[in-house]
């Protein structure tokens, strides 16, 4: 039982520790970048959801409304850039790629989800392109630090006990 409660405690450790910082999220330079949101509310799984992607609080970079996407207030600078994944809406995932990545677009991105009241906010990093042989020493393919670790291990985590039968 000891060990099932240290479980439960470490959950929930890093669900606060997770919860208490914006999510990071790294780019390269022309490449693309999902940016992730979700949630598993039912509610949200009607098809008459709205979600709202804002770069900097304040630029639109993708709405959806009711499983429409609708483009007509989205910012100059991700125009023809931004895909969303209509089969994955059902699943409660309104996650977005960004295509063809530029410096410009490091920030902070929300994904405003009002029917449950859920804000998810994720910190872009953008890089430039390393060559192949900066690439090969890396040796940690690109995370840093222990709030990756901690976030990699939550992700793990929270798949297994939503996905499980």
């Amino acid at each position: 039982m000891g060990n099932r409660n240290c479980f439960y405690f470490m959950f929930l450790w890093l669900i606060h520790r997770a919860s208490l910082k914006n999510i990071p999220v790294v780019a390269v330079v022309h490449g693309t970048v999902i940016l992730p949101c979700s949630h598993n509310d039912e509610k949200l799984r009607s098809g008459s959801a709205e979600i709202f992607w804002r770069y900097g609080d304040s630029r639109t970079v993708l709405d959806l409304k009711g499983n429409t996407v609708h483009v007509a207030e989205q910012d100059e600078m991700f125009r023809g850039r931004v895909d969303n994944f209509p089969g994955e809406y059902t699943k409660g995932n309104f996650s977005i790629r960004l295509r063809d990545v530029k410096l410009s677009d490091a920030g902070t991105y929300t994904c405003f989800i009002p029917l449950v009241a859920e804000e998810q906010k994720l910190d872009l990093t953008v890089e430039e392109r390393k060559s192949s042989v900066e690439s090969a020493g890396s040796g940690n393919g690109g995370m840093r630090g222990s709030s990756y670790s901690a976030l990699l291990i939550f992700t793990s985590l929270l798949g297994f006990f939503v996905l499980r039968p």
